[in-house]
């Protein structure tokens, strides 16, 4: 145990039975649970298979048995490293599921039990509660019929048409609900308590309350002025008025409420005081009671709903043999509370204790009855209150072992930080949590001896703009510009440590490397403007965030060959694998599959259309002279035939190496500028595939799919040859357990919106909700119980963003860099977010600090309201013009995520199988128009979105390669760029360069789009996604189809279809009214998974640059849709 502190030591030879340590950021927690977990094997004489050490994660759990084996083995105890192999250090998941196994008899379980991971148990889930909401529309619709039209809905969602909640809104909100019920031990008890309605109560209180107001107006009359008498004798009257009332329901009680809540406090004192307890006290009790019976009719059926949900969700795991990850506390716990159990363990070291639910406490508590426990954590680093983490149960552990129930250690030496970097961190969260008497705050202390002689200062970076969005830009650029000082400039050096053999290490200055710098956000959106400006400037970097992986082409080129295995009539997935690199038809090559003519009918051609597989083996075994269509075609059916007999029998890695292999696609990735990261991604594919080995195609290919389209952020593959070398930038929670020796936390100002939903939970699982109003345009009903739950909830939110902005800043080893930005509006500078907190501690306004008159551009020392120094040094951006970067929306960032809208399409129905749009109005999958033929625009694409031109040749091809350059370019993209991915994508369409024509033309087309007003509405965008896929229902038929574009303005979402017909002013009436009717089919399916219309559907002729709109009234639409139809 050499080299420990004393206090570290204290924690590691305590013989107390209840431990509990608080381990300040840096502290050497993971060293003092090593030492400890080596004294009880080595002095105690335990047996490791007898000792939990139970970790957050199974990183830290593999790390922390590594360290222990590596000491184990140094002294020479080879047969307690073996024992260590079995032995339960693991997460506390891992624990209980080793309680299980021997008991899973007993509890009813299947002996080979499963764990569903998190993507299984979401999709399990949302199918177990659809098929409830389905049974109660079928059993119960009065039920239902209460939920969808008396629950008030804040935000976005809007209840389906039909009275279904059944969309993605209700379904993820009711999921949440539920998973924070279990993780506060509710089980299957009912969660949403019934409002306080005694009216015997209120009705007393409210006449102790009227007689103490007329007292006070009786001896305040001659001092309080009329006005303030009228105001009281209003108050009175409505309490007496509610006394003769014959119930609390009655609705006179309404009125009375309203007219006591519109009673102005501007009165005397003392009346003011009587006045406040009847507003505050007594009018929300009425309220209650007067909506009691409206409530009840609400909350009986979610409490029912909620019950028949677990009980169908645990009857499905019990049929698969499966079990989620809080089904393994709840049976561990069930376990630990029989009486007689003999211990399981005989001695419990806990981490990250403050990172725990209520069922987890409430094991350890069960555990603690049998064992010693020893427990590590701190309050001031828990930022897991999204997963249900209750960290006031850690603060009243160390309470109760402070107090006398066990033993309280503080870890407060800081082996992390600097000096000037603790100087900033101290004061300001000793000033935010003075006062926190279950866990008074820690304050760190420098322990590390850092020389002196590099830049020390924490920087505070300052920037401004006209708006928000160009504020950032010149934040991020300012940032950029400072960084490349830093480590270019030779303005910093970073310490690091030299083994010695002859001694202790020597501590010594290098330069700084890109790899040393760590910037962090507090959320997604702040990628942007970093990417742009770090790209500016040629910092290389890594976003450790994102939707790119599954954007990925090669990436979705998997999907399209699993999906086309899966079903090879699926059409769309198959043109999409033809066209890919791997294949490389043409979009002409398509038309040739997917067509053959008929008997010429008065001289004019008939053509009749087929599934593109069968127009494959057609052609295969044709002789057609002067091309080599079937033999391109024969060998494409003879690898794809191979794969598809094999795909059940062979493991899916084995089944993409043949594909790529075969389909030389190594050498055309090695060709790409991009090829080395898409092999990494490659790679990484390869290994989920591995993970889930065993598993059928169909099961692999649909688990994909909701990875990609749920939204889960997962980052692109990062390439291990330039990690070293680049900055990495990612999330504050991302970064939990990192550090660097250059931190800089960017977009200071940022500050999230509070998600308001339907349901408000406490901590111990109980929920509430609010009510519509009876009168159309009223204001929602909140009861009282509502409103306590939904403060304490937001008290929780500001107490953990607080705590995220601290475990931010300790990331920080030698060099801090706090940047914030602001524009000037009505009413001045504005500070939010954590920009907001610092300001505060400093005593600074907003509009202070941004006065470039009062702060320079060069550095300023900064001070606290006491006049000490604040330990920041704050640099303003220089002045002069930036150059020009205009906002660009998510959709164009290809490590950002693309931002879904609140709808998803849900999947078919067993047996129903979708039809495309196109299909269904060209008469695909009725009959044929009246001249029995279909457009060769409508031929190729499923969904109808990207070929759109006449059938001059090479036009179809055309169509194709522009909507994709569409699909793939940022708006913001110069015409330079336009042409470099124009080349870079013609190459898998025509497997040749471009014709100089064709190129020029495609280029022209794409400008027309970008450089228009609608391009610059998608540049100013919030939200975008692009080849968004659409699947719903319309008139009773399931619909599929390819929205081109969909972004998000202030006033609403914006629908875009691009046409790329060369004459759009001579379209036949037609074809208009076909292309009117798609649009009008995808704003009605829009509607059907957002709950909402777009604000506007458009169609955009890329030749000419003419945009149509369509009208947005429902009655407008289906008019459209039937005009479309043959």
């Amino acid at each position: 145990m050499s080299g420990l502190t004393p206090h570290q030591t204290q924690a590691v030879i305590s013989d107390d039975a209840f431990l509990v340590v608080r381990a300040g950021a840096g502290s050497g927690k993971t060293r003092v649970l090593v030492e400890r977990y080596l004294r009880l094997v080595l002095e105690q004489g335990l047996s490791p298979r007898r000792i939990l050490a139970a970790t957050f994660t199974e990183k830290a759990a593999a790390e922390m048995k590594e360290r222990v084996a590596r000491e184990l083995e140094s002294r020479g105890e080879a047969e307690r490293v073996a024992e260590l192999n079995a032995a339960p250090v693991c997460t506390l998941h891992g624990f209980c599921s080793r309680l299980i196994a021997p008991h899973a008899l007993e509890l009813g379980l299947d002996p080979g039990f499963r764990i569903l991971d998190d993507l299984e148990a979401t999709l399990l889930q949302e199918e177990i509660l659809t098929g409830v909401l389905a049974r109660l529309r079928r059993d119960r619709p009065a039920d239902l019929e209460a939920i969808v039209a008396r629950l008030h809905w804040p935000g976005d969602f809007q209840p389906r048409r039909g009275l279904s909640p059944a969309s993605r809104g209700f379904s993820r909100q009711f999921l949440d609900l539920v998973e924070a019920a279990r993780c506060a031990g509710r089980g299957t008890g009912a969660p949403f308590l019934p409002l306080s309605d005694d009216p015997a109560a209120i009705l007393a209180q409210a006449e102790s309350l009227r007689a103490e107001l007329a007292a006070a107006l009786a001896r305040m009359a001659a001092d309080c002025s009329p006005g303030s008498q009228e105001k009281a004798r209003l108050a009175l009257s409505a309490l007496e008025r509610l006394a003769r009332l014959p119930h609390l329901r009655h609705p006179e009680t309404m009125q009375t409420c309203r007219e006591l809540e519109g009673i102005r406090l501007n009165v005397c004192e003392e009346l003011k005081s009587a006045l406040r307890r009847v507003k505050e006290d007594l009018v929300p009790l009425l309220w209650d009671a007067f909506f009691a019976g409206d409530y009840d009719a609400v909350r009986l059926p979610l409490n029912a709903l909620y019950q028949d949900y677990l009980q169908a969700y645990h009857a499905r795991k019990l049929e698969q043999g499966a079990l989620d990850f809080l089904d393994l506390e709840e049976r561990a716990l069930e376990i630990l509370a029989r009486p007689g159990l003999p211990p399981p363990v005989d001695c419990v070291l806990i981490d990250e204790a403050q990172d725990l639910n209520r069922v987890q406490w409430e094991i350890l508590n069960r555990l603690a009855e049998r064992a010693p426990l020893f427990i590590v954590g701190d309050v001031q680093q828990s930022i897991y209150g999204f997963r249900y983490a209750d960290v006031d149960l850690f603060a009243r552990a160390a309470r109760r072992a402070r107090e006398g129930e066990g033993k309280e250690i503080l870890l407060e030496e800081n082996w992390r930080s600097r000096a000037s970097v603790l100087g900033t961190v101290n004061p300001l969260f000793l000033r935010l949590w003075q006062g926190n008497e279950e866990a008074p705050f820690l304050e760190l202390k420098p322990s590390y001896p850092y020389p002196s002689g590099s830049d020390e200062m924490v920087e505070l970076l300052l920037a401004d703009g006209p708006d928000r969005a160009q504020a950032r830009e010149a934040e991020a650029r300012f940032l950029a510009r400072r960084l490349e000082e830093l480590v270019k400039g030779g303005m910093f050096r970073v310490c690091e440590e030299i083994p010695s053999d002859s001694g202790p290490p020597e501590v010594r200055f290098r330069p700084p490397a890109w790899g040393d710098v760590l910037v962090l956000v507090r959320a997604g959106s702040s990628f942007d403007p970093l990417e742009r400006a770090f790209r500016e400037r040629e910092i290389p970097f890594l976003i450790q965030a994102g939707r790119g992986f599954w954007d990925a082409l090669e990436i979705n080129d998997f999907m399209v060959l699993l999906r086309s295995l899966e079903d090879p009539g699926d059409n769309f997935s198959l043109a999409c694998l033809l066209v890919s690199p791997g294949v490389g038809f043409s979009c002409d090559d398509l038309l040739e599959l997917r067509r053959y003519p008929l008997a010429a009918a008065a001289g004019e051609p008939r053509w009749e259309t087929r599934p593109l597989f069968e127009g494959l083996t057609a052609l295969r075994d044709s002789a057609a002279p002067g091309t080599d269509l079937p033999a391109r075609a024969a060998r494409f059916l003879d690898l794809f035939t191979r794969l598809y007999e094999a795909k059940d029998r062979l493991p899916l890695r084995r089944l993409l190496q043949i594909w790529i292999q075969e389909t030389g696609l190594e050498a055309h990735w090695a060709s790409l500028p991009d090829g080395r990261l898409k092999a990494v991604n490659v790679r990484k594919f390869l290994r989920l595939c591995d993970a889930r080995a065993g598993e059928p195609l169909a099961r692999l290919r649909a688990a994909f799919e909701e990875i990609r389209l749920r939204e889960v952020r997962e980052a692109s593959a990062p390439d291990p040859q330039s990690g070293e070398g680049a900055v990495q930038v990612m999330t504050v929670h991302g970064a939990k357990g990192l550090e660097a020796p250059l931190v800089a936390l960017f977009d200071l100002n940022y500050a999230p919106r509070s998600s308001g939903g339907a349901f408000t939970v406490r901590a111990d699982g109980a929920a509430a909700f609010g009510l519509q109003s009876p009168q159309p345009g009223g204001k929602p009903f909140q009861p009282f119980l509502f409103q306590a739950m939904h403060q304490e909830a937001k008290v929780r939110r500001q107490s953990e963003d607080q705590r995220v902005l601290y475990v931010a800043l300790t990331r920080a080893r030698e060099k801090l860099l706090l940047t914030a930005s602001g524009s000037e509006g009505e009413k001045g500078y504005r500070a939010a977010g954590w920009f907001k907190l610092i300001l505060d501690h400093l005593r600074l306004e907003a509009n202070d600090i941004f006065d470039a008159a009062r702060v320079p551009e060069g550095p300023l020392p900064l001070f606290d309201a006491a006049g000490a120094p604040a330990g920041l040094r704050l640099l303003r951006a220089p002045d002069g013009p930036p150059a020009p970067l205009p906002r660009r929306g998510p959709a164009a960032i290809p490590a950002a995520p693309e931002e879904a809208p609140a709808g998803f399409p849900a999947p078919p129905a067993p047996g129903r199988r979708p039809v495309s749009v196109t299909e269904h109005l060209w008469g695909a999958h009725a009959s044929l128009p009246a001249s029995g033929v279909i457009p060769f625009e409508f031929r190729i694409s499923e969904d109808g979105s990207l070929l759109t031109d006449e059938s001059a040749e090479g036009g179809l091809a055309l169509g194709l390669w522009v909507h994709r350059l569409l699909q793939v370019l940022p708006p913001d993209a110069d015409s330079r760029r336009v042409e470099e991915a124009a080349r870079r994508e013609a190459l898998p369409l025509f497997g040749r360069p471009p014709d100089p024509a064709l190129l020029a033309e495609a280029v022209r087309l794409v400008n027309t789009f970008l450089r228009s007003p609608l391009g610059g509405d998608l540049r100013q965008a919030r939200r975008a996604v692009r080849e968004y896929p659409l699947l719903f229902e319309v008139d009773g038929l399931l619909l599929r189809g390819s929205l081109d574009l969909a972004f998000q303005r202030d006033d609403g979402w914006v629908l875009v279809d691009y046409k790329s017909d060369r004459r759009p002013l001579a379209l036949s009436p037609e074809r208009l009214a076909a292309y009117r009717a798609q649009l009008a089919f995808y704003a009605r399916g829009w509607e059907g998974l957002t709950g909402t219309l777009p604000r506007e559907a458009l169609l955009f002729f890329l030749h000419t640059g003419v945009v149509e709109a369509i009208p947005m009234e429902t009655a407008e639409l289906e008019r459209l849709c039937r005009q479309g139809l043959p």
